[in-house]
């Protein structure tokens, strides 16, 4: 497997927007110049009618460490950290906001639950197809009717390869985990995407056993 890209690398941690300041010490647009300040954040909210955190409230373009932060959303209920490193240091900068908001305002916060969203760009010359025996045998049939209909050479193959939950009874519900080609990429060119509700590394690791398992 060849990495080409980290895509998105998400954080989201579920936290009470009252619990980042638990004693009302500092006015909102005040809390968020202060975090824009210490991650040097490109854009903040500087304006009350900019505040909407049943929408989220965000703040783009920021850097803490060798860590560059796309941007952190704030919502009534929740955080969530966006970079194109890695999950990994998603929660780095958390923590770091953790901490910034014990120093300032006085908060303890231990988020209980938190999610995570990985998504990556790669190469490899795998072939879905060797999931089963039976799926090259349909891929056949699919190119030789669709050819015959309409007058036209198609090869039809396995693209992907889905899990997820039942989301018919869940109010918070994780990604789904993918696996599949890259939209409008030419098949030739090996190029596929996935998505997990893991951290990075995981993430990684797992695309790489099911590559290792194709191959053989």
């Amino acid at each position: 497997m060849e990495l080409v890209s980290i895509m998105q690398a998400r954080l989201v941690a579920l936290v009470q927007l009252q619990e980042w300041d638990p004693f009302g010490r500092t006015l909102t647009l005040e809390a968020l110049a202060k975090l824009g300040s210490r991650f040097s954040f490109a854009k903040v909210p500087s304006k009350l009618e900019e505040l909407d955190p049943q929408r989220g409230i965000e703040l783009l373009e920021g850097k803490f460490e060798n860590i560059r932060i796309d941007k952190i959303v704030v919502y009534l209920n929740g955080i969530a950290v966006d970079t194109r490193s890695s999950t990994e240091d998603s929660e780095r900068v958390l923590s770091e906001i953790l901490v910034m908001a014990h120093e300032a305002f006085g908060a303890t916060i231990r988020p209980a639950r938190q999610s995570f969203l990985s998504q990556f760009m790669f190469r490899s010359n795998m072939r879905l197809a060797a999931l089963n025996p039976v799926l090259p045998k349909i891929a056949e049939v699919l190119s030789t009717e669709a050819s015959a209909n309409l007058k036209h050479p198609f090869i039809f193959e396995p693209t992907a390869i889905l899990f997820n939950v039942d989301t018919s009874q869940i109010k918070i519900a994780p990604s789904l985990c993918s696996i599949e080609r890259r939209a409008e990429i030419p098949f030739a060119e090996n190029t596929y995407f996935s998505n997990a509700p893991l951290r990075t590394a995981q993430h990684i690791e797992i695309v790489k056993a099911i590559e290792s398992s194709l191959l053989s």
